[in-house]
């Protein structure tokens, strides 16, 4: 059964990481007008999108709590074959993660009602987790702040 947040420190700090600008708070994250639906989605291991179809009258609460997502997601093969991890297994259980949304949330052109939102997870202890390959990426910009380095994009 997944659990819900009742509320949730900022995370990953108030405004940066190591000099990393993250959004820390998805309140003001409007959907576009006509929205009925939010596909909710953060890439696995393979760079596949992987996520959820929100109900628009759900936005908001998810924006405060997230969405329980199974781990599993991170260590699925592109057959959808899950693999035993030291993280998500048969023996280590298959526990949920959390997601909350990066941005807001744009319509998709190739289906009126549906905006699209890209989503970042973090466990049921709040921490960042390892197999998120997003993870990959800010440990990378990191270190390249610690050498003086400025990624610009």
């Amino acid at each position: 059964m997944a659990t819900e947040f009742t509320s949730r420190p900022a995370w990953p700090a108030q405004g940066s990481r190591k000099g990393i600008d993250i959004i820390v708070s998805a309140a003001n994250f409007p959907l576009p007008e006509g929205t009925h639906t939010v596909s909710l989605g953060l890439g696995d291991m393979n760079g596949l999108l992987r996520g959820k179809r929100i109900p628009a009258q759900h936005w908001q609460r998810i924006c405060e709590s997230g969405n329980a997502l199974a781990l599993s997601l991170f260590t699925m093969d592109m057959t959808c074959d899950v693999w035993e991890t030291p993280v998500v297994g048969f023996e280590t259980g298959f526990p949920d993660c959390h997601i909350f949304p990066l941005h807001a949330p744009v319509a998709v052109p190739w289906e009126p009602g549906v905006a699209m939102c890209f989503a970042r997870a973090e466990g049921m202890d709040h921490a960042p987790l390892t197999v998120d390959p997003r993870q990959a990426l800010v440990r990378q910009i990191e270190r390249a702040t610690q050498m003086g380095i400025e990624i610009k994009v």
